[in-house]
């Protein structure tokens, strides 16, 4: 489970800096991305946030929760982050970048809170 929720988590932070990279290239205006909730509610009216859910569907990945947290700078900023979970209140959570690498070291992240 530890490895599907870090692999979900690395497809949604690497499909929204890809995204983001795009569109800086293109001089395009980025809209950040803060979300934390279901996966399937991720927003509709952000294009990151679209792209993220588009790519999510196409691995049949349309359950779980996401917590996801980017802006213009990308995979730049230390700060950005994406994590999955089975369920909102779910004790393992995967993250990307820094994925744990242990159960126990994923029991102690908190959905929406990089560790």
């Amino acid at each position: 489970m530890l490895k599907t929720a870090n692999e979900n988590a690395k497809l949604a932070f690497n499909t929204a800096d890809n995204y983001i990279s795009d569109l800086v290239v293109e001089a395009q205006p980025v809209d950040p991305l803060e979300y934390t909730g279901p996966v399937d509610k991720l927003p509709d009216d952000n294009a990151v946030g679209k792209e993220v859910k588009a790519a999510l569907k196409k691995e049949g990945i349309e359950n779980g929760y996401i917590s996801i947290s980017i802006d213009k700078n990308g995979h730049a900023d230390p700060s950005n982050y994406a994590q999955w979970s089975e369920t909102e209140d779910s004790s393992l959570v995967g993250q990307y970048p820094d994925p744990p690498k242990t159960v126990d070291k994923a029991l102690d992240i908190t959905l929406g809170k990089k560790a």
